[in-house]
């Protein structure tokens, strides 16, 4: 009877504990794996379709530049600003772009000059790839300034494209002007008559991949056989194969180039990283402040690209990143745009963009601040750590131990109650 007993009592203390450790296990993995994932219907109405918004983050974005002449005698400089572009499906400047970059713009102050200075200004203009600038021609003699500013409210959304198949995929128009944009032309650093190029992008990929399919194997061959070593000046393509190395703009003018190569139009994506840690995860009233001055440059310049596939949309990768990141049809809230397309000249002028921050000329001293402070986040839970569920586990046999220890006395009690029973 007493071997009864005590198994009734270590077997109710054992369904205790599994019940208790499935329990908290369960509700620990659930909220765990909960996120705010927008999942978008897999059609193309607008020509983007199979990507989900995994997380975001909303920033507040100040930009501040002055210049002020230090040399003698009159300087005529030339100023092209970009601007923070919306980059969404409905944007009428980014067609087929899924949501990367929602942006609005606040505030500009039509630029403000002192001094003797004569200044020309053309406003919100477009280049032949939709990117959004403003033109400043000013002349400048010793003590006169320029000041501009500008403020936006910019959400930045991670975008990951996912189960495409080769039915969703349509055919290419190749009479798009994007084809003429980003992929027959071979330019300066995407170099696709490059005969080593072509035979390498034609080894990677097997004839009867989709472009996704090609686009994966291309980003993993550069993953492979290029290393990083930060470059002073951009090289282009065929330097990054022949020598195996080069920072962001290599890696992207790589897997550029070896898609154009494959007839799929490819472009490169120019702008600032907030970290260099890809997992930085900001949190509501962050401030970050980056400068580029005549003695200080803290500015996280970066690129990565663009790939187009019909019915898809652009597909973001970063090949730079990729490695044990998986920047392979995603990318994340960290990456402002500010430029679309390379900075080259056909010989007339037209193809010319990918332009940089406000450069400082010599003769002049200079200042650029960008100041991001997060207003908002919308991020996943952390998926749980060893010390998530050692805690858990603690907390699981602390609450099995009082439980077991009341029925063990409840037990004793009964059974003393028992024993103290006068039988007549």
């Amino acid at each position: 009877m007493n071997f009864k007993k005590h198994n009734l009592y270590y077997n109710t203390i054992l369904a205790f504990f599994m019940i208790s450790l499935c329990f908290g296990t369960t509700m620990l993995l659930i909220s765990s794996s909960s996120n705010q994932s927008l999942k978008f219907p897999k059609s193309a109405s607008n020509g983007v379709s199979h990507y989900d918004i995994l997380q975001s983050v909303e920033y507040k974005v100040e930009m501040n530049y002055t210049v002020s002449k230090e040399s003698f005698g009159l300087t005529r400089f030339y100023y092209k600003i970009p601007r923070i572009d919306n980059r969404t499906p409905y944007s009428t400047l980014t067609r087929y772009c899924p949501p990367y970059q929602e942006s609005e713009l606040l505030y500009n102050n039509k630029y403000s000059i002192s001094g003797g200075s004569s200044i020309s200004k053309s406003i919100n203009l477009h280049d032949r790839f939709n990117n959004t600038y403003d033109a400043v021609n000013i002349t400048m003699s010793r003590g006169d300034s320029l000041k501009l500013s500008q403020e936006y409210n910019v959400t930045l959304n991670q975008v990951s494209f996912s189960n495409i198949s080769d039915s969703d995929i349509g055919t290419y128009d190749t009479s798009d002007i994007m084809f003429e944009l980003y992929c027959n032309q071979s330019v300066q650093f995407f170099n696709t008559s490059d005969p080593d190029l072509i035979s390498i992008s034609n080894l990677i990929v097997d004839g009867g991949d989709n472009p996704v399919e090609k686009a994966y194997k291309i980003i993993n061959w550069i993953g492979s056989n290029i290393n990083y070593e930060s470059q002073t000046e951009e090289k282009g393509a065929s330097w990054a194969y022949d020598n195996s190395k080069g920072d962001c703009s290599e890696y992207a003018d790589l897997m550029i180039t070896l898609l154009r190569i494959q007839n799929i139009p490819a472009r490169k994506i120019v702008g600032l990283i907030v970290s260099n840690d890809p997992t930085y995860r900001p949190s509501a009233g962050d401030e970050l402040i980056y400068t580029f001055s005549n003695s200080e440059d803290t500015v996280m310049g970066h690129a990565w690209i663009e790939y187009y596939v019909p019915n898809i949309g652009w597909i973001a990768c970063d090949p730079t990143w990729n490695g044990p990141y998986d920047y392979f049809n995603r990318i994340d809230y960290l990456r402002f745009g500010f430029t679309v397309g390379s900075w080259i000249r056909d010989g007339s002028g037209t193809l010319a963009s990918e332009f940089p921050f406000p450069m400082g000329y010599s003769g002049t001293d200079y200042n650029f601040e960008l100041k991001l402070t997060v207003l908002g986040t919308k991020l996943s839970p952390l998926p749980p750590s060893i010390w998530d569920l050692l805690i858990l586990l603690i907390i699981i046999f602390a609450i099995v131990g009082v439980v077991g220890f009341t029925i063990y006395i409840i037990i004793k009690i009964l059974r003393h109650r028992k024993k103290s029973t006068v039988n007549y």
